[in-house]
């Protein structure tokens, strides 16, 4: 399904907006929120949000998901798919602020191997409903995915309508606001990537660890050594020895083995 004009009107169970309403700024509102998406009689596997700006890199701006590594895999897409993804790439240079685009991506249409596995193969996702709004000049893009592909034209309409109507919501969220590459609400990333990465690799010190977490996160070797304060050859060392550990040669294959 290429980019269409998302229709004004959507039919929505009163309580379950109700609820949504209720749960802005609780831990609950992530579940509140996939339940609420889950009234089209689809069920949402994860959502997330990715910012695109002219000129910018993609940004990562928030996501909840039924397994722990939703944010690995929003981040993921941010970083290194946006530019090859079928959909996305498509997306018109200019839009019209007062235009909601949606679009479908199913399993079969997506050309990059990493993509395909890391995003859809792996945590068993078919198809990815993609709610494009546009707002001064640039793209803020909603991204639920789906278990199924066999989905209709109606029912994809029907999900990114309630989408459309829970984004003010999601804006308003603690939860969601500033959320970054960096954090997710409660939990430091890099710091839980690193335990994980303690606890499947006891061997690596625990500079290593935090290296190779922020790697995977997207950091440069400059950004690292700066929030880690140590220079810019020390991190390319210890990533070094890390790698050689491990038996990996890039961040995607690091990426792979933590998910």
């Amino acid at each position: 399904m290429n980019w269409t004009r998302l229709p004004s009107t959507a039919v929505v169970n009163a309580r379950a907006m109700e609820r949504l309403i209720d749960n802005v700024d609780k831990a609950s509102f992530d579940t509140v929120l996939l339940e609420f998406l889950s009234q089209s009689d689809l069920t949402v596997g994860e959502v997330c949000g990715i910012g695109m700006s002219p000129g910018l890199p993609a940004e990562a701006v928030g996501w909840a998901g039924r397994r722990a590594d939703a944010g690995l895999r929003a981040q993921a897409l941010a970083k290194r798919f946006v530019r090859h993804d079928l959909l996305l790439r498509t997306l018109p240079q200019r839009g019209d602020v007062n235009h909601r685009l949606v679009g479908a991506l199913r399993v079969g249409s997506v050309e990059d191997s990493d993509h395909r596995w890391l995003c859809f193969d792996e945590p068993g996702y078919r198809l990815r409903i993609s709610l494009a709004t546009c707002e001064d000049r640039s793209w803020a893009v909603f991204n639920i995915y789906l278990d199924h592909e066999r989905v209709t034209e109606t029912q994809i309409l029907h999900l990114a309508s309630l989408a459309s109507l829970a984004i003010p919501l999601i804006r308003h969220h603690s939860g969601w606001q500033n959320r970054t590459v960096d954090a997710i609400p409660g939990k430091d990333t890099a710091e839980r990537l690193a335990r994980l990465l303690g606890t499947r690799y006891p061997t690596l010190t625990q500079r290593e660890r935090h290296v190779c977490a922020m790697t995977v996160m997207g950091k440069d070797s400059s950004t690292i050594a700066s929030q880690l304060c140590i220079t810019r050859n020390t991190v390319l060392t210890y990533r070094r020895r890390a790698y050689e550990r491990l038996g990996v040669s890039s961040a995607s294959a690091l990426l792979a083995e933590l998910v």
